[in-house]
């Protein structure tokens, strides 16, 4: 994965659960030298949370991507 561009990412989920894949995916893509050219924040949430997880990615330019997304519910996705 290329990282020169990312400055700082910041995560937010429950390691539980399935909704946590994306972040933890994320996270261990990351190159082992990421500590030293980005900020990582990493926020674990309670088992019994109902909060979404949150991905955000500052880049070099002062440009934030923002995504959350919440686990899977019995009739599809929960978009609330």
């Amino acid at each position: 994965m290329i990282t020169r561009f990312i400055t700082s990412v910041s995560t937010s989920f429950n390691p539980f659960s399935r909704s946590a894949k994306t972040a933890r995916s994320f996270l261990a893509h990351l190159p082992p030298n990421a500590r030293q050219t980005m900020a990582i924040n990493t926020k674990l949430l309670p088992r019994d949370t109902k909060d979404k997880a949150v991905l955000q990615l500052k880049f070099s330019e002062s440009q934030l991507l923002s995504s959350s997304w919440a686990s899977r519910v019995a009739g599809g996705f929960d978009m609330g």
